[in-house]
């Protein structure tokens, strides 16, 4: 292990959690370096993530989907940010979309740094 982190052949084995569906989402960083969820309800809202924070945390969340739904992000401090570049969706289509977000001290913000969707679940 390095600092308490799993590792494999020398690579380190990122956590990947499963977060149960629903209309609020709340994601530990602490705990989780990938995010798992399949949206059932009409809109699912991602609220402000919990952990600890520092220059370039990262972690992904991966949407599974059956049918096109709804995605609300939290705003304000610590919460998610879009760029002028990279929009975040408000829906969702059938199969698994990725989302990477990094926090920057500067912006108070989980900043969205790629996304793709269209993955077969």
């Amino acid at each position: 292990t390095i600092n308490g982190d799993l590792t494999m052949g020398g690579a380190i084995i990122p956590r990947v959690v499963a977060y149960t569906g629903s209309t609020t989402i709340t994601i530990d960083t602490n705990t989780t370096d990938i995010a798992t969820t399949t949206v059932k309800d009409a809109t699912s809202t991602f609220a402000v993530p919990t952990g600890t924070l520092f220059d370039g945390k990262m972690f992904e969340i991966w949407v599974k989907a059956t049918t096109t739904r709804g995605l609300a992000w939290a705003t304000g401090t610590n919460a998610f940010a879009s760029s002028t570049d990279l929009a975040l969706p408000v829906t969702v289509a059938s199969g698994t979309s990725k989302f990477l977000f990094e926090y920057r001290n500067e912006a108070t913000a989980w900043e969205l740094n790629g996304y793709i969707g269209g993955f077969r679940n």
